[in-house]
């Protein structure tokens, strides 16, 4: 069971605080659960299912509302393009 509206992914070869200044100030996002996003060691919960502690290191927890348009979610898409491939 899990929530539609919430993703978790990672960047690999990123830290969660760099892809979190890649995306600004306009973007809200978190690098772990919410009970513990200012957490900058890699997520339990990632290590015990098996993620390696650097590509947990990078990951990033984003959460949508029903407000939400594709067309943000594809403002963002290349926005981490743009900014963590130079």
């Amino acid at each position: 069971k899990k929530l539609p509206n919430t993703w978790n992914i990672s960047f690999d070869g990123f830290t969660s605080s760099e892809v979190i200044d890649a995306l600004g100030k306009d973007i809200a996002v978190s690098p772990g659960a919410a009970c513990h996003g200012s957490t900058v060691t890699p997520s339990h919960v990632l290590v015990a299912m098996g993620v390696e502690p650097a590509l947990a290191r990078g990951a990033i927890r984003f959460s949508f509302g029903r407000e939400t348009t594709e067309a943000e979610i594809d403002i963002v898409i290349e926005m981490l393009k743009t900014k963590l491939s130079a």
